[in-house]
Formats: C-alpha cells, structure tokens, sequence
C-alpha cells in the first residue's frame, strides 16, 4: 500500500506519513510493537520507528519523528498517532 502510494503520488510530493494505531485486534500489530518498545524503555521518538509503518516510513526517506500523540498508560496505549516526515538538512 505504501509503495503503490508512493509511485503514484510521487515520494517528492508528500510531506509526511501518519500513523494512527489502534487497539482493535485484527489492526494492533504497529501499536503492540510500539507498546513493547516503551515498555522496554526505549523513547517515544526510538519506539515509533521500530514499528512496520515505521519501518516503511523509513525506507521512503521519513526517518524523523515529528510528533507523537497517545492514549493512555506509557506501555499500555489504546491509541497512538505519530508522524513521520524527512529529516531537514
């Protein structure tokens, strides 16, 4: 999905790539890998990356976290929304 989305808006013309996770169980994989991460200690801004949507932000050059929002216990969230745009510079 995001490659097919990728090649037809063109990775020039996309500004970023938001995540929204949530706790349903058929759509809770990015949001457990992200729940794991905090709970492993890692920063709000290391945990996001690790997950698929992270993981494929990455490959398309939107390696920075901008912005995390969250539902919820540290550990425990029922909702996450991060964004992930490309770093300046």
């Amino acid at each position: 999905m995001f490659d097919a989305m990728m090649h037809e808006f063109g990775p020039e013309n996309v500004r970023g790539i938001s995540g929204e996770w949530l706790a349903a169980d058929d759509i809770a994989d990015n949001l457990t890998s992200y729940n794991a991460g905090i709970q492993d200690m890692l920063s709000p801004e290391v945990a996001a990356p690790n997950t698929f949507t992270g993981k494929v932000a990455n490959r398309w050059g939107f390696s920075k976290v901008e912005s995390i929002k969250t539902v919820g216990t540290p550990g425990s969230y029922v909702n996450v929304n991060a964004l992930f745009v490309r770093p300046r510079g």
